[in-house]
């Protein structure tokens, strides 16, 4: 059985980011262009390596030391980490691994860049099937419901950015009026008329997509290549080789999406705005996360904010004690001498607890 863990590397990574961050994770089919659309959105094609075989090459979720910055909402601009996650569908796994898999992507980051095929067809919307397992896969409190409602859930689900790859199609609707990618999308996820249970069944997909992730976007890029030769080389660059030129449409394609995601980059929190994570909070959280999964059960969400807003504390706390202590014995109000008298020692111990009261609320 495969076991999920916080690699040391990528923890000490974020242990350094005290602030509320955005965080980006790539997810989708296995060869389908994951890790160079990652490392084109970060600038560093060669940071994720890039396969060119039938086999998958991503394992686990990686995380980029290419820290982007983006605006919020309200005009603020904050650190965006980008991820890339191991692609789905590997012959070589099972089902309950993918789940594993993309349910971590989901619970860590706040927009989920799925990356698609070349349309929205029905196979493509049908293959998105396994978003409607979320709600088995992710409790929401560790008071025994199961199975949430796609509304109750979304509360707590990333943005969703579906991008389309190698497209090619002109975007037009069934008047002939040109239209946007997001409105393509929108029109591909509505209900199909019908009762019968096919058609129940895939509405229901469409549901789920339209409800777990209701801020969503779509992002179409053309081929990154123009020849089969090339597009087999494209993993060249990461391997130390040469690879070919990127079509200038795609690179144009890949600096719209980057747009996206940073000029509206959405905090990572847990629930509401008042649970913003931090790095250090991101570490603990995957770490709640994992250790559910390992152990055979769902990922309850409160009790990992509850886990990590503990060992917040914990650590606040002793860093707090150890700035207490500093300051008592050779901070500007540290007696010079013993013995000293009581005022002496009363004012010392205010300047030193004033020294700690303030470490700890940082």
């Amino acid at each position: 059985t495969e076991r999920f863990d916080v690699g040391p590397e990528a923890a000490e990574f974020l242990e350094g980011m005290d602030e509320q961050l955005a965080t980006v994770i790539i997810a989708g089919r296995y060869r389908s262009g994951k890790s160079l659309l990652m490392g084109q959105l970060t600038g560093r094609p060669g940071e994720f390596s890039v396969g060119h075989t039938v086999q998958g090459h991503t394992q686990g979720i990686w995380l980029s030391r290419e820290v982007l910055r983006g605006t919020a909402e309200d005009g603020r601009s904050l650190p965006v980490v980008m991820l890339d996650s191991e692609g789905l569908g590997d012959t070589s796994k099972d089902e309950q691994y993918d789940s594993r898999i993309f349910t971590l992507a989901v619970l860590l980051c706040s927009t989920l860049v799925y990356n698609g095929g070349s349309t929205i067809d029905e196979t493509a919307i049908q293959g998105l099937g396994f978003i409607a397992g979320l709600s088995r896969s992710i409790r929401l409190g560790s008071d025994g419901a199961e199975g949430h409602s796609p509304d109750e859930l979304g509360r707590f689900l990333p943005s969703f950015v579906w991008v389309l790859r190698d497209f090619t199609l002109g975007l037009y609707d069934e008047d002939g009026l040109q239209m946007s990618e997001d409105e393509y999308m929108e029109a591909s996820l509505r209900d199909q008329d019908g009762f019968d249970q096919e058609t129940l069944r895939r509405n229901g997909t469409r549901n789920a997509v339209r409800s777990f992730f209701r801020n969503r976007r779509c992002a179409a890029l053309v081929r990154p290549v123009e020849g089969e030769d090339e597009l087999q080389r494209l993993g060249d660059a990461s391997g130390g080789g040469s690879a070919p030129p990127l079509r200038a449409e795609f690179l144009a394609g890949v600096s719209r999406l980057r747009r996206i995601l940073l000029d509206h980059a959405n905090p990572k929190t847990v629930g509401d705005a008042s649970r913003a994570v931090t790095g250090p909070m991101l570490v603990r959280l995957a770490r709640a996360y994992c250790k559910a999964i390992n152990e055979g059960g769902v990922p309850v969400i409160s009790d990992a904010w509850k886990a990590a807003e503990a060992e917040q504390c914990r650590r606040a706390e002793e860093e707090a004690w150890a700035a207490f202590d500093a300051a008592l014995l050779k901070g500007p109000a540290a007696p010079a001498e013993l013995p000293i008298d009581q005022a002496a020692l009363d004012s010392a111990v205010g300047a030193a607890a004033e020294e700690g009261r303030g470490r700890f609320v940082e």
